[in-house]
């Protein structure tokens, strides 16, 4: 105990300190836990779940209802079974999700995170090199409405969240008629343009909000590291319907 005081002592003296590490120091985790507790979710659509980092951070945030994951490229789906594998209440599907029922072909970076069914902008590589696709792989591609039946059940709250890489609005317009069993949306959205075609920040909030969402959270992401501009944010919305009135408009 005293040699962790002294060894306090000379950090703090260099102007740093050692806390208990704690998900739920993290603001942005916090708030994004608290609004699923608040709303009911019960089940979590993971769509681009790479190797299932989302959804291990969820349950380490305490959420324990079922979690759905989809992820297209095979070498990464095979992480994700292992690291779904002894966890009931987490599915693993290996599709895309977009617009239309299809096959096509899936863009693969170095990062797996990255890679995308659009091209990559020029911008990005510049920004970070090491992301410049290495190869392709063919994907079998549903939309939320063809395939939603068959993974839920009574009245499940649903959260659906999206990290497809520029992908984001084809998927929601291939859930137009299920959004109403939706409550919330989480997706990561870019603020410049990273992928080919993609629907920016701005443009998405307006999509979401005609859509019947509003916007109640944003997430800092990936930013570039020479300037310090950010580049993407995870947005949080939930259906307007779904909220409760605030203390100010029940006053009115």
């Amino acid at each position: 105990m005293e040699l962790r005081w002294q060894i306090k002592k000379m950090l703090r003296r260099a102007g740093y300190d050692i806390v208990p590490y704690d998900f739920l120091h993290y603001p942005d985790l916090k708030r994004r836990i608290q609004l699923i507790e608040h709303f009911g979710i019960d089940l979590i659509l993971d769509v681009g779940a790479n190797q299932g980092q989302y959804a291990m951070t969820m349950r380490k945030l305490g959420f324990s209802g079922r979690i759905i994951s989809f992820e297209p490229l095979s070498s990464a789906f095979s992480k994700l079974e292992e690291h779904a594998g002894n966890d009931p209440k987490w599915q693993t599907v290996n599709l895309a999700l977009g617009n239309k029922d299809e096959t096509t072909t899936i863009n693969i970076a170095p990062k797996s995170q990255a890679s995308s069914l659009r091209k990559m902008k020029p911008a990005l590589q510049e920004i970070e090199p090491n992301l410049a696709y290495t190869g392709t792989e063919e994907v079998e591609v549903r939309t939320l409405d063809t395939i939603l039946h068959r993974y839920i059940g009574g009245e499940e709250k649903i959260y659906l969240k999206l990290d497809t890489q520029g992908y984001e609005k084809n998927i929601i317009d291939g859930a137009i008629k299920s959004l109403h069993k939706i409550a919330g949306i989480q997706m990561e959205l870019s603020l410049v343009e990273l992928y080919d075609g993609e629907t920016l920040f701005a443009d998405m909030i307006t999509y979401l909000q005609d859509c019947g969402y509003a916007l109640m959270s944003v997430e800092p992401g990936f930013f570039d590291k020479s300037s310090g501009r950010l580049l993407q944010a995870d947005t949080i919305f939930y259906r307007k319907e779904c909220e409760c009135p605030s203390p100010l408009s029940s006053k009115r």
